[in-house]
């Protein structure tokens, strides 16, 4: 389909775009995360979508507003992460207008979701489903994948390496995500994910996105199933 064509080239043109591309180079550059903040992190986020946006049924516009904000939702980092969902909206405000691509109610969705994506406690400051998607596909990024390049150089151990990638399935009203453990995990267990702030504020994200949306969430660590009511808000606020 023509749309479908239009959609590729204009996400594929975000990924690319020196302007946006220079920015998260610069964000990688200053990184002192064993998680990737840039490019690598964005890619991430942007093939999580592509696996969640058919089982959700969403149309070829929605995915398209879902991606856009998605590819620009951490760029405000370059100044660090403190209110970088704010400074990362303020750049969309400056950059999407001139593309001509979103009227003005899709590029407010947009604006809304960038802005609120790190939203961990006040999920009712998510104004619509994009706000909600962003928010849970940002804390879902959490594979082997996401790590820095020179990430063993600086860190002992992320359980993160040990986790090849997630699965996506959709039900009967049952969204469920599998955990997919690599070939030879060194120490991952559901304990270990629950000690780690982003594994903690994913699920809670992931859990009330499914009530939000009359779904019933789980989770499975292959096939361990993890009972999301060991989620401990307090790892999030700790950290």
């Amino acid at each position: 389909m023509i749309y479908n064509n239009f959609m590729r080239e204009f996400i594929n043109f975000l990924l690319n775009d020196y302007e946006v591309v220079n920015v998260y180079e610069k964000i990688d550059k200053h990184n002192k995360f064993p998680s990737n903040h840039g490019m690598k992190h964005i890619l991430g986020v942007v093939e999580l979508s592509n696996k969640i946006i058919p089982l959700l049924k969403l149309s070829q516009r929605e995915s398209l507003i879902l991606q856009t904000a998605l590819i620009l939702h951490d760029i405000g980092q370059v100044d660090g992460r403190e209110n970088h969902g704010y400074k990362s909206m303020l750049f969309a405000k400056n950059y999407l207008p001139s593309k001509n691509i979103f009227d003005e109610s899709e590029l407010n969705m947009i604006y809304s979701a960038i802005e609120t994506h790190d939203e961990c406690f006040d999920y009712s400051i998510l104004q619509n489903k994009f706000s909600w998607l962003v928010n849970m596909i940002d804390k879902l990024d959490f594979s082997k994948n996401r790590l820095e390049k020179n990430y063993k150089e600086r860190f002992d151990y992320s359980v993160y390496e040990d986790i090849e990638r997630l699965d996506f399935y959709l039900e009967n009203k049952t969204f469920k995500i599998v955990i997919v453990k690599t070939e030879k995990p060194k120490i991952i267990n559901v304990k270990k994910l629950f000690e780690r702030n982003l594994f903690t504020k994913s699920m809670l994200t992931f859990k009330l996105f499914c009530e939000k949306f009359s779904l019933e969430p789980k989770v499975y660590l292959n096939d361990e199933e993890i009972d999301l009511n060991l989620i401990n808000k307090n790892v999030i606020m700790a950290t």
